[in-house]
């Protein structure tokens, strides 16, 4: 390809790049490089020299790293209130399964064969019953709510 059809950078300034020269830029090696360095060089901005040194320092001073510690801790504090949280979830679930009737119990063929209403075999089992009801209860208006806010 000549120069004469190559996108020309030096009157840039005075008039808008068209979408021909867009086009042209996309389909031409020579001018995508140009038009690269143009960029680079026109309209880049450059950080200032000290910049890193100043951000480096300024990092190794004494509030900023009581800043970081700070996050450091309070990211520990929030694995410990998590880990407490489960290991209660967990005992209180462990609690519930041994606080359960004994199982054989409701295994075992009833007297009668078909019988037409099947009491439970202890009192413990109607109080579980009840304690299962409300949570279940709770955690379907939890549940509810929390759609109902996503949803809005």
């Amino acid at each position: 390809m000549d120069k004469k059809q190559h996108v020309n950078y030096s009157n840039i300034n005075t008039r808008p790049i068209t979408l021909d020269d867009l086009e042209h830029i996309t389909s031409c090696d020579f001018c995508a490089d140009a038009f690269a360095d143009y960029i680079e060089s026109h309209t880049l901005l450059t950080a200032p020299k000290h910049m890193e040194e100043s951000i480096l320092s300024r990092s190794r001073q004494l509030d900023v790293q009581i800043v970081v510690k700070s996050n450091h801790a309070s990211k520990r504090l929030q694995l410990f209130c998590y880990s407490l949280k489960i290991g209660f979830a967990s005992a209180f679930a462990l609690m519930l399964l041994l606080q359960t009737p004994n199982l054989p119990v409701f295994l075992q063929e009833p007297p009668n064969r078909y019988p037409l209403h099947y009491e439970p075999a202890t009192p413990i089992y109607d109080t579980i019953q009840e304690f299962t009801d409300k949570v279940t209860n709770i955690s379907k208006q939890l549940f509810q709510s929390e759609v109902n806010f996503y949803d809005q």
